[in-house]
């Protein structure tokens, strides 16, 4: 898994990161932050108690396509009934 650094749109890899589960927007406890030099930081929400997930948001419940497309599978509380999933070039 990758992730988009927001002020200059880079891709990293954060191997620590790739252990957080997907939660949906509600049911986050971690949240990942940048600094200026793209080092990648993960704070806690709410004190975390031992064996607890560590979740993030993977992406936007009602649009499904990108959760489809990055990670391979759809989020159960999307309210979306339909999915779409481009190959851009299928031939390849």
């Amino acid at each position: 898994r990758y992730f988009t650094v927001p002020n200059n749109g880079d891709v990293c890899i954060v191997p620590m990161a790739d252990f957080f589960n997907h939660g949906g927007v509600e049911e986050e406890e971690v949240n990942i932050s940048y600094d200026d030099n793209g080092n990648c930081f993960a704070y806690s929400n709410y004190d975390i108690t031992a064996g607890q997930p560590l979740r993030i948001c993977y992406g936007d419940p009602t649009n499904p396509s990108n959760l489809l497309a990055r990670y391979g599978f759809l989020d159960e509380s999307s309210p979306a009934t339909f999915c779409k999933y481009v190959i851009p070039n299928p031939s390849q």
